[in-house]
């Protein structure tokens, strides 16, 4: 009687951890391996360059973008600060600036796409 219970207990269990997978994934909104923003709106905003990122900005309350990776410059009155290169690498040093691969350039609307439907 036992054994006849584990099979559909199993069952049950994998059923349950395929519903909650599905209902996560339904409520994702930012494309998976993108570093994408929501504006205000509520639109998806990205980079339109491969590898780049989208962050709010949180001077402007707009949605910044950049060739690379992006990091939040606090040093700089809390603007975005991105690396130059695409794909290219953004960190903080010791010092708590922002640091990129090929240097570092403010993020901008321009370097921005909305997601269309």
């Amino acid at each position: 009687m036992w054994n006849r219970g584990r099979p559909a207990l199993r069952f049950l269990a994998f059923a349950a951890l395929l519903g909650c997978a599905a209902i996560a994934l339904s409520q994702e909104r930012i494309p998976i391996g993108h570093r994408c923003s929501e504006d205000e709106q509520g639109n998806i905003v990205c980079s339109k360059y491969g590898g780049g990122d989208a962050l709010l900005d949180r001077v402007s309350k707009q949605v910044v973008c950049g060739r690379g990776h992006c990091q939040v410059d606090f040093n700089k009155k809390s603007s975005v600060s991105c690396a130059k290169t695409e794909d290219g690498v953004a960190a903080y040093d010791r010092d708590g600036r922002v640091v990129c691969s090929g240097g570092c350039e403010p993020a901008s609307a321009q370097a921005c796409e909305k997601l269309l439907p």
